[in-house]
């Protein structure tokens, strides 16, 4: 396994050294992160010119670093492409002041946007057009993640039910399928949602209430049992009194 040393060897930016950081609080937690936060703290100190109304003595910016370093971890911060990423977004941002290590790490984290990904209700509007096509999955996609929210989602169920009902359950597996990209993983099919919490269409409610009637109907007349045709037709002829020549 790399040590932090190898993995941030020819990383473009400032010293790596552990000052400010105590031994024990290092021995507890990641070196690794705790690497990244001496690196990412350097370069801080550059990029926001108030650096120091944040950090006005050693102590203070030894406990900023743990606490970073503790943030990168419980989020799993940890190499440095995240690092990257948040350092790039940083010098966009026209302020002054340190931010906060949660806004930190939120610019650690790639966004749909960085991917060149659609947002949400873009994508879904796509999928409700292709889902109109004979055969969706022939058809241009922009991108794989939009086919993959949309087949999770139901193709039937994207052209027939309003957006208010569907758009949740589609941005969800949306999400799922924008985090597994980002995260370098290949497209699988999504988990289902534990429950669907969408409310059905009175049309909808109407068709289930009857295929429960027309369910109970069959098991009373005992033909849920039946297991072919010529059977089927047995019992109907029975019902109506007569026979099967």
């Amino acid at each position: 396994m790399k040590t932090p040393k190898d993995l941030l060897a020819g990383v473009p930016l400032a010293g790596t050294s552990t000052a400010g950081i105590d031994q024990p609080h290092v021995d507890s937690i990641s070196k690794h992160a705790a690497e990244l936060v001496n690196v990412i703290f350097r370069e801080l100190q550059g990029i926001f010119p108030a650096w120091k109304q944040a950090f006005s003595d050693m102590e203070t910016l030894s406990s900023a670093k743990r606490n970073w370093t503790k943030g990168f971890i419980d989020n799993g911060i940890v190499n440095v492409a995240q690092v990257r990423t948040g350092l790039s977004k940083a010098r966009q941002i026209a302020r002054d002041f340190v931010p906060s290590v949660g806004t930190f790490i939120a610019w650690c984290n790639l966004s749909p946007d960085d991917a060149g990904l659609p947002q949400a209700l873009e994508a879904y509007h796509e999928a409700c057009e292709k889902a109109h096509a004979p055969s969706p999955q022939s058809v241009y996609w922009s991108h794989p993640v939009v086919y993959q929210a949309a087949k999770s989602t139901g193709f039937f169920e994207l052209k027939s039910r309003r957006e208010q009902d569907i758009f949740p359950l589609f941005k969800r597996n949306y999400t799922l399928a924008c985090q597994q990209v980002l995260a370098g993983e290949s497209l699988t099919d999504l988990p289902k949602a534990l429950t669907d919490q969408s409310p059905k269409t009175l049309a909808e409610k109407n068709k289930d209430f009857h295929d429960r009637v027309q369910e109970k109907y069959l098991q009373e007349c005992g033909f849920n049992q039946l297991d072919n045709p010529q059977a089927a037709l047995n019992c109907i002829y029975e019902l109506l009194g007569r026979k099967l020549n």
